[in-house]
């Protein structure tokens, strides 16, 4: 699931929320792209079952020594051409990232793999777990800001405890 909140202010900034299909078409995958009027991309998921969401989360300073520069299509790039979340990993691991970050990247597929990207680190869920949570703390360093985080904490007691999804 998805929750797109934050102050007031901000949320009444949004204004807009977009919703974009692009076709696939030969030799790319065909996805859709959610996002709004003053930030085209928020999230997004390719025919293939890949799919992205940007977490905001305390600014952090990253070594990224990549190739590619981060540009306006590359989350575009990332949906047409990676089908799962090892792929997409090593996508992401390739772009030369030149700010600090101030957000994180939560990567599913329809394989049930998934894990987060803070830029230099790639968090995991333990192979035994039954669920991986992603909300607005570094995973890696907890103490840089948001955490505790009500939403982690509340996502894991309901899960923990068996609380059931359905489709109704």
């Amino acid at each position: 699931g998805v929750n797109e909140d934050g102050p007031s202010a901000a949320v009444n900034a949004i204004n807009h929320t977009r919703m974009e299909f692009v076709p696939a078409e030969q030799g790319r995958y065909g996805y859709v792209m959610w996002g709004y009027d003053m930030s085209r991309n928020q999230l997004g998921m390719n025919d293939q079952g890949l799919y992205w969401d940007w977490l905001a989360a305390p600014e952090h300073t990253i070594d990224a020594t990549g190739t590619r520069m981060w540009l306006a299509s590359t989350l575009d790039e990332l949906l047409w051409s990676c089908a799962t979340v090892d792929e997409a990993i090593g996508y992401v691991r390739n772009i030369a990232w030149t700010s600090p970050m101030a957000g994180q990247m939560f990567l599913a597929d329809r394989h049930g793999d998934s894990a987060i990207w803070e830029g230099n680190i790639i968090i995991r869920p333990e192979a035994d777990a039954d669920f991986f949570i992603g909300t607005n703390f570094l995973q890696s360093d907890p103490s840089a800001g948001n955490y505790p985080c009500w939403r982690y904490d509340t996502l894991t007691t309901m899960l923990s405890d068996g609380f059931e999804l359905t489709r109704d």
